[in-house]
């Protein structure tokens, strides 16, 4: 099992009570890829900034991020001011390690326990293993149980790197348990852009993807 991060959080009213209504949001997951002195001219001290402005471009509401190393949280957090962003380094909970963080638009959210009121709902990214099929299993029925303890019925949107296809135990484990979770990209009216993750850099061509 690698990482998992759970966050509640609360939408901002900015015009007093709100009703219950439908909620658009822009959400993203976005591996990283950790800082690599090894990736040559593809390291991160070349890519953070078109990182920052691709993440600004798509005006992305809240973005969950993998392989996210200390000195990246540092770099996205200064280059993405309207975000604020909630993590710790898995080798240690402080620093240390890779962070599976959470960013978020600061003007349009708040953590919950900062005792803002308004809509809640919970914010959950992960790096699922990428050997183990039965620490994939259990990573996804831990994030089952802990959306059932914190939020209950209130929404939750699961983001992460899980190292899997839809014909894994995982996948199945996360969307057929009885507190059943649903496939964004399979029930989406429209979606656009390919649909693997992996590229090498684009070293990989799309149709061997």
């Amino acid at each position: 099992m690698k990482h998992i991060l759970f966050l509640a959080i609360a939408l901002l009213s900015l015009t007093g009570c709100m009703k219950e209504k439908p909620t658009a949001l822009r959400w993203a997951t976005f591996n990283i890829r950790y800082d690599n002195p090894q990736d040559s001219l593809n390291n991160w001290q070349y890519r953070k900034a078109r990182v920052c402005k691709f993440i600004q471009e798509q005006k992305i509401d809240i973005l969950g991020m993998q392989e996210v190393l200390h000195n990246q949280f540092l770099d996205l957090r200064s280059g993405l001011p309207e975000y604020d962003g909630i993590g710790v380094g898995r080798d240690d909970g402080k620093t240390a390690g890779e962070y599976a963080p959470l960013f978020y638009r600061k003007d349009k959210y708040e953590v919950l326990d900062s005792n803002t009121t308004g809509k809640i709902f919970m914010a959950v990214n992960t790096h699922f293993d990428h050997i183990g099929e039965e620490a994939r299993r259990q990573s996804a029925l831990l994030i089952i149980k802990k959306i059932k303890e914190i939020v209950g019925e209130r929404p939750a949107i699961v983001t992460g790197d899980f190292n899997v296809t839809d014909a894994s135990s995982a996948y199945e484990t996360i969307t057929t348990n009885e507190f059943v979770m649903k496939d964004a990209y399979k029930i989406a009216g429209h979606v656009t852009g390919v649909d693997y993750t992996f590229h090498d850099f684009a070293r990989i061509p799309p149709q061997n993807c």
